[in-house]
């Protein structure tokens, strides 16, 4: 397959974002410019001449009631985004990032302003759209010098060296140097930006931003001058050859100068067209589709001006996260919220109109005139106090009687009531607008439970807001600050100033979102978690409700309650020293400290003499065991002689015998052979 050229590309992309739903043209164009009559009071209009003008704000009434309402859950004192950590180790990087998120998002980004044109633009146009993006720019500053020395010229250079120096002059008289040094400082962040709906679209058919881009494309339609387009990245060159295609881009009129016409005379200078050279606006279209350009399906960034390719690259992710409150299964546009209301509007003021135009003939009747009856016709027309009517006859003026105002017209209006808070989830109780629910014979709890069921639908456009809007918005702020930031920045982390290391973070791929804080339910939340404290502690458990368990559950509390920093509070044992005693205290532990080591000294003392005497008991009892033992083996060696000299004395004494024996027996044997041999 043959490489196309960024011509052909651009075509392509172009023909896409024709063929697709854009919020600058066609029924979402018109329908949102109905919403915004409405919103007005410019509609319905008055049916007859002389009507009654009176309008119900039924849209306007039931938009701001809603928006106020989820930006109370999302936009209040607590940050309901929180990256739960994955194990001991990340406890102190969840926290960071945490605190990183809402840093950029509410204090750089000013989030609360962000969120509140969201749901302002999802309510009344469908979906509220946000572009995310780093920013990469750097903003430069002057400092003026003014007469000062060489050597002062020397110091202020060597301890704030500028980027650049200009406007250098010398005074010829005093030597003195004036100039002004030029500073640049690095000024990129996340940027949150709101998309005007008359500025998006979307591929027909797409069922989210995702299948968008998979099936077409999602881009961005809107005017940039000439420097942003430079400080975006685009050559200079192809800048400068938009000036002839300029007006090749329809003149018709956006939401955005309608904005500007409502309090002007005519369109902001914004969107002048000057001719100033980096001030005039060219309108581009920066678009985001998945395609596949060098062999490999990437998401690919276009930028373009007409069918001129001005930027080209890959990209990892779409910038842009949509919020839907009334979705719609099997497609990315959900419900109209605000049209929901139109027949509501309309019904109400033409009841009240008639009410009003009743009351204003009931109170200044038609009068029936016989002709010729009046001597000036005009005297009947002039209600003023006393006026006088000069008649012909008696019989000249014929009151008209009205007929009474049908009773269920009242009927109808309460009817529309009941009806507005249906559609839309709105009820007088959960504004505290109804006066007969919250009596005295209905208890809090009731109340609340009353209030809880009317919220039932809010919640689900919160529920809506939460897990298709806020939670990937906050995933993808936090990675862009770990693929962007410094690898060491100073941020406040539990009110605490401290160097961190975004680098060092883990990726994240989910979030919390706690809908806890809001539509009234903050105050049952720290109502519960002080409950569970108080039960815990009346239990005595011990060892087993310790001081950090204690303090996790405090913070719970303070927390619902809207308190950021509850280390600011209530001190975390971990972190917390133990309490000095007073220097009486100090004074007298000192003596008893002294006391106690004079007593363990003399008990030491007593110890050796113990030891000594003990040793010196040892050494006699040694001697006097090494004297036993020495006449034990006297006694030994003189009992063994003893015993070998009486041995030898048995000995010798056994000879003797055995000798005497053998003698007596010759003398025996010598008598008998006598004896016998007589010769």
């Amino acid at each position: 397959m043959a490489r196309k050229t960024d011509s052909e590309l651009a075509a392509i992309i172009s023909g896409r974002c024709d063929n697709g739903t854009f919020g600058g043209e066609g029924k979402l164009a018109r329908e949102r410019e109905l919403v915004q009559k409405f919103r007005d009071g410019e509609l319905p209009a008055r049916l007859h001449k002389g009507d009654s003008d009176y309008v119900s704000y039924d849209v306007y009434d039931g938009h701001e009631t809603m928006k106020a309402q989820l930006l109370e859950v999302f936009a209040g004192n607590v940050m309901p985004v929180k990256f739960e950590p994955v194990g001991p180790d990340d406890v102190e990087f969840a926290q960071e990032g945490t605190e990183a998120v809402q840093w950029e998002l509410f204090r750089r980004n000013k989030g609360f302003a962000v969120m509140r044109d969201t749901i302002d633009d999802a309510l009344s146009s469908r979906a509220g759209v946000v572009q995310v993006w780093y920013d990469r720019r750097k903003e430069y500053f002057e400092r003026k010098m003014t007469d000062v020395s060489e050597e002062e010229v020397t110091q202020i250079l060597a301890n704030s060296p500028p980027d650049d120096i200009k406007d250098v002059e010398q005074d010829p008289e005093t030597g003195l140097y004036s100039a002004v040094l030029v500073y640049t400082k690095d000024a990129s962040q996340v940027r949150v930006e709101n998309v005007p709906p008359e500025e998006f679209g979307i591929s027909k058919g797409a069922r989210s931003l995702e299948d968008a881009v998979e099936r077409g494309v999602v881009f961005r339609q809107r005017r940039l001058t000439a420097q942003e387009l430079l400080d975006m990245g685009v050559e200079k060159s192809k800048v400068d050859e938009l000036k002839e295609n300029e007006e090749e881009w329809s003149s018709k009129e956006t939401d955005a100068m309608n904005r500007a016409a409502e309090t002007d005379d005519g369109p902001s200078d914004s969107f002048d067209r000057d001719g100033a050279d980096r001030t005039r606006r060219i309108e581009v279209r920066e678009c985001f589709s998945r395609m596949d350009l060098d062999g490999v399906v990437k998401l690919w960034r276009f930028l373009l001006a007409g069918k001129t390719m001005l930027i080209k690259e890959p990209v990892r992710r779409i910038p842009f996260f949509a919020y839907v409150p009334l979705t719609k299964p099997h497609t990315f546009w959900g419900d109209n919220f605000c049209r929901k209301l139109f027949q509501t509007q309309v019904a109400r003021t033409l009841l009240v109109r008639s009410v009003i135009n009743h009351a204003l003939i009931t109170t200044n009747p038609r009068t029936g005139v016989v002709k010729g009856g009046l001597l000036n016709p005009k005297e009947l027309t002039e209600s003023r106090l006393g006026g006088i009517v000069n008649l012909r006859s008696a019989d000249a003026l014929v009151p008209i009687q009205m007929t009474g105002l049908n009773p269920f017209v009242f009927q109808t209006m309460q009817s529309l009531d009941e009806d507005k808070e249906e559609t839309t989830g709105i009820s007088k109780l959960s504004q505290g607008l109804n006066k007969d629910a919250i009596s005295q014979q209905n208890s809090a709890d009731m109340v609340q439970n009353l209030i809880g069921v009317s919220q039932t639908r809010q919640k689900v456009a919160a529920r809506n807001f939460a897990e298709d809007f806020l939670k990937p918005l906050a995933i993808e702020i936090y990675t862009l600050i770990i693929e962007n930031e410094p690898a060491e920045k100073i941020m406040q982390v539990a009110g605490v100033y401290k160097t961190v290391d975004p680098s060092a973070w883990p990726v994240r791929d989910d979030v919390t979102c706690d809908l806890s804080v809001g539509f009234g339910e903050r105050d049952r939340e720290a109502q519960k978690w002080t409950q569970i404290d108080q039960y815990l502690t009346a239990q005595g458990l011990g060892p087993y409700y310790s001081p950090d368990q204690r303090f996790y559950v405090l913070s719970r509390v303070l927390n619902a309650m809207g308190v950021k920093n509850v280390e600011a509070v209530i001190g975390n044992p971990q972190k917390v020293e133990p309490p000095q005693p007073d220097p009486l205290a100090m004074a007298d532990v000192k003596v008893k400290e002294a006391q106690a080591a004079q007593a363990q000294a003399n008990a030491q003392a007593a110890v050796q003499k113990i030891q000594a005497e003990m040793q010196r008991d040892a050494l006699k009892h040694q001697a006097e065991m090494k004297k036993l033992q020495m006449e034990m083996q006297a006694m030994t060696d003189k009992s063994t002689l003893d015993r070998m000299t009486l041995m030898h004395d048995i000995q010798i004494d056994n000879r003797e015998m055995d000798m005497a024996e053998r003698q007596a027996a010759a003398a025996t044997e010598v008598k008998t052979n006598t004896i016998i041999s007589p010769s």
